[in-house]
């Protein structure tokens, strides 16, 4: 083989393997320790662009501190309201969820996620996780 051709397929490989883990995973986003208000007050995830036609977005909760459980939702992104989009669906650690929209959001549609502490309390609790805005 030509030195070229050598390089050029270790250029291709080298791609591959660093472009594809990255592609497989891109659509879990992690939270750590989200901050959930007193009195089940609003916490928001940041903006996320979706990816595809998909009628939910899916999460996994994998750490709770002083709280045993979490409500969460989708809404459209800060620009819009923060709109609810789903219902609120109730999550404890260790859970994964599917969180379906009440009405068709398209690709491209901007989203967050929304929640709260399942429990009416005067402190704070807190909440890590990951969430696929599909």
């Amino acid at each position: 083989m030509s030195s070229k051709l050598i390089k050029i397929l270790l250029v291709l490989t080298l791609v591959t393997v660093i472009l594809t883990p990255s592609f497989l995973f891109a659509g879990w986003q992690s939270y750590t320790a989200y901050s959930l208000k007193p009195f089940k007050g609003n916490t928001y995830t940041n903006d996320h662009s979706k990816q595809s036609t998909d009628q939910y977005i899916k999460n996994n909760v994998t750490a709770l501190t002083d709280t045993d459980c979490v409500q969460f939702w989708a809404t459209l992104g800060s620009s819009s309201g923060q709109t609810e989009v789903s219902s609120v669906y109730t999550q404890y650690l260790n859970s994964t969820l599917n969180i379906p929209f009440s009405s068709y959001l398209g690709a491209g549609t901007v989203i967050a996620m929304g929640m709260q502490n399942g429990r009416l309390v005067a402190h704070y609790a807190w909440v890590s996780g990951r969430v696929d805005f599909r």
